[in-house]
């Protein structure tokens, strides 16, 4: 149950944040976060109990000059599942419009490894014509010593 519940909690928060840029300015500004797609997702072939690994690097891209990147996240969908996406702060100040050359920027996730086994790491990279997430998923062994 819960691992539907997080991809369509996502999908929501970002349908959301898609329609956060207010083109209508009454002199207040208001902020709201959002999620947004990453691209161009480099993992480890392995990785090691007790490692705080900071080697999963994916790139991102802002769709409006409103956004203001606020970094990677995460959410643990279970022991050994982490549904991954970047984060947003929007600003609504009645001025947001798209970049006319699209803003790229890179980044990697950091977390402690804690047991060995198989990890999954699913990034959100897009949305299919019903709305839902789509992931790109990747399976990661994680043994006790290099």
């Amino acid at each position: 149950m819960m691992k539907k519940l997080i991809p369509l909690a996502l999908m929501v928060v970002l349908i959301c944040s898609m329609a956060s840029c207010d083109l209508t300015n009454d002199g207040t500004n208001s902020y709201t976060q959002a999620i947004f797609f990453t691209d161009d997702i480099s993992v480890p072939d392995t990785l090691f109990v007790g490692e705080k690994s900071d080697s999963i690097k994916v790139h991102y891209e802002l769709p409006y000059d409103c956004y203001t990147y606020q970094g990677p996240s995460y959410q643990i969908a279970n022991d050994s599942t982490f549904i991954f996406y970047a984060q947003a702060i929007v600003t609504d100040d009645g001025t947001c419009s798209e970049y006319p050359t699209p803003k790229i920027g890179e980044d990697s996730f950091t977390f402690t490894i804690t047991k060995e086994g198989k990890y999954y790491f699913k990034f959100l990279t897009g949305s299919d014509a019903e709305g839902n997430g789509v992931y790109e998923t990747f399976t990661v062994p994680v043994v006790d010593e290099p």
